[in-house]
């Protein structure tokens, strides 16, 4: 039920129906999250303190998140002042990461979400409304900004600066 819900959201997004973008305010609570890479290493949000990070939020099936990679990729090439991460927000996301990764040439870690967190909508994001998303987390791990939808080079350089 949960993944037909974000089926849905996608198509919405994909014809524009939910792209956007929400500045956070500036007491937003801290981003807590463990996530697991392909291989079973595990990475919790709070060891990017101290950096700030943009969060790409994604599924391996989903042609709006293989689109929003351009603009993404694109910033990565030029951009060291944040490290950027990417999640599977999908159930079965552990077989794909591997395959995904290495046909789109990523250069950046890829994670899952194996609690299910940001479906079920219990971190400081709430309730994700679509993929792909991005979500800026500044230095302290606070959600600054988040944009839904597939971003054009501006909506992502926008992204890092509040990060930032």
């Amino acid at each position: 039920m949960i993944l037909q819900a974000l089926a849905l959201t996608v198509c919405a997004s994909a014809i524009g129906g939910c792209a956007g973008t929400g500045e956070a305010p500036a007491a937003t609570p801290v981003m807590e999250l463990t996530l697991t890479s392909e291989t079973g290493r595990t990475l919790k949000l709070s060891a990017l303190r101290g950096r700030a990070s943009v969060l790409f939020l994604f599924a391996t099936y989903d042609p709006s998140s293989q689109l929003a990679l351009t603009p993404l990729l694109a910033a990565t090439q030029h951009e060291d002042r944040v490290t950027f991460v990417g999640i599977a927000v999908q159930p079965d996301a552990q077989a794909f990461l591997r395959p995904y990764r290495e046909a789109l040439d990523i250069p950046f870690a890829l994670y899952f979400d194996g609690t299910q967190a940001l479906l079920q909508g219990t971190t400081a994001l709430g309730k994700l409304p679509g993929v792909p998303a991005f979500v800026a987390l500044d230095a302290q791990g606070h959600v600054r900004k988040t944009f839904v939808g597939v971003p054009n080079a501006g909506d992502v350089q926008s992204v890092i600066e509040s990060a930032l």
